[in-house]
């Protein structure tokens, strides 16, 4: 059940334009008052330009960061270290 109300605040950083997780993120703050941004290797830096581009929107966001580094092995069958970034976004209310 916790792993259900997780996933439906976590937006999962990509290939999409920018733009589509900014409105992504506007949408979950309007359903909950925390939301998750999380990305993986080169995907890091547009989760933080998503971060900073909701901030400049809202004000009162609260935020904390995590990072980490996963170990997967490649197709060639070796191991592979990958940064990940999880980004916590707090409001005190729905955005309306």
């Amino acid at each position: 059940m916790e792993n259900k109300k997780l996933d439906d605040n976590l937006i999962l950083v990509g290939m999409r334009p920018i733009m589509n997780y900014v409105f992504a993120v506007e949408t979950q703050l309007k359903r909950n008052t925390e939301i998750f941004i999380s990305a993986r290797g080169k995907f890091i830096s547009k989760a933080v330009d998503i971060l900073e581009i909701s901030k400049r929107n809202h004000k009162d966001l609260k935020v904390s960061i995590e990072t980490e580094s996963s170990t997967f092995k490649n197709k060639e069958e070796r191991e592979i270290n990958v940064s990940c970034i999880k980004i916590k976004i707090n409001s005190e209310r729905r955005l309306e």
